[in-house]
């Protein structure tokens, strides 16, 4: 759906998860490998999460009383290192060998932030919070996510009850169900002091920890002592497959609308038969000027089909022009891209709107090309 890395998140967070739940239980070695080597995982498919998780689970182990545990027992120390070195060998590798271009970068952001949406920290701390509550309620379906929202959210609490009552049997349950919560609570309190955009692939992949506080919960409800657990537990289970499948019947009957990387690769592969294997010049427009996933598309077409790559500079006096739509008021961008992309007087070919993308082809008049 797109060329990004923070997809990758996913099974590393199952595997931060479960190796959590494992070191509070059994409080191995072992554990503390994996638990940091997802962890680094997690940063390296997303910068921005690794750069939250990582002083949140040193505070998680200064609360919970674990950080004496990982630096002065020897074989956990080694074994933490280790997990969270693997992952960030490569990117060491990078950085020596480019003079530490991204270490640099960070660190003129942590002492000289350039923000390109400053706002106020309250405001930061407001956005972030109802970013989180629309994390935890985009793991339901549309229409139906703030009633199963509310829902769910009361066998948590329920769930949390339950195990007041039950603190020997399901100890490292309990914990974990708590460390969760701290992790999620630290995750928003942390990225509360970032100032400006927030996107949510900042954060890909949190929802499951949400999903992991459902999950544990009805695990609880199921252990108890309850008369009426079964309706307890199923009850909202079905609620919530009924939900999906009404949601995923009007999705089907819902008209095709191309996203993702559909659209890029129409045209990029379309752009490769009309040049039959000659190398051809292409200029990209993508708010917000960032037109990785079109180069990213060129250079695979152009391996798969082993034809020259696309040049930026026009190619016997001729180059694309591809720009996708802007946003309602931000038109102006288009504009002054257009200004210093595409030279004035120059012959308009062929043009082709479609999917919100518009490509022409232009070519060089005698007099631009002799200068």
């Amino acid at each position: 759906s797109f060329v990004i890395n923070s997809g990758f998140t996913f099974p590393f967070i199952l595997l931060f998860l479960y190796s959590l739940y494992k070191i509070i239980k059994l409080n191995k070695a072992k554990y503390y490998f994996f638990f940091f080597l997802s962890a680094g995982f997690i940063w390296e498919a997303e910068y921005a999460f690794g750069l939250f998780l990582l002083p949140t689970i040193l505070i998680l182990f200064a609360i919970k009383g674990k950080i004496k545990e990982i630096f002065l027992n020897k074989r956990k120390f080694l074994y933490s290192s280790l997990g969270l070195l693997i992952p960030i060998l490569p990117r060491l590798a990078f950085e020596v060998r480019h003079n530490f271009i991204q270490t640099r970068t960070l660190l003129s952001f942590l002492f000289k932030p350039k923000l390109h949406n400053p706002k106020p920290l309250t405001d930061a701390f407001r956005e972030r919070f109802f970013q989180f509550i629309n994390f935890y309620l985009s793991i339901f379906p549309e229409k139906f996510e703030k009633i199963l929202g509310v829902i769910f959210l009361i066998i948590i609490l329920y769930a949390f009850h339950l195990l007041r009552k039950r603190k020997k049997e399901l100890a490292a349950v309990k914990e974990f169900l708590e460390s969760n919560l701290i992790i999620l609570f630290l995750l928003f309190f942390l990225s509360g002091f970032y100032r400006d955009n927030f996107w949510g692939n900042y954060y890909e992949g949190i929802q499951l920890f949400y999903i992991s506080l459902i999950s544990i919960s009805f695990y609880v409800i199921l252990k108890a002592k309850l008369k009426y657990k079964t309706l307890v537990v199923y009850t909202p289970v079905l609620l919530l497959v009924i939900a999906s499948l009404i949601s995923t019947y009007k999705r089907l009957k819902t008209p095709f609308k191309p996203g993702g990387l559909y659209v890029p690769e129409y045209y990029v592969k379309k752009l490769y038969r009309e040049n039959k294997g000659k190398k051809f010049c292409v200029r990209v427009y993508t708010p917000p000027v960032i037109p990785y996933t079109w180069h990213y598309l060129f250079k695979y077409y152009s391996r798969k089909l082993k034809t020259p790559e696309p040049v930026g500079d026009f190619v016997e006096g001729k180059c694309y022009f591809i720009i996708e739509d802007e946003a309602k008021g931000y038109e102006f961008r288009i504009e002054k891209w257009r200004e210093e992309n595409i030279p004035k007087n120059s012959k308009l070919l062929k043009k082709q709107y479609k999917y919100g993308v518009t490509v022409e082809l232009r070519e060089l008049t005698r007099k631009l090309r002799a200068e």
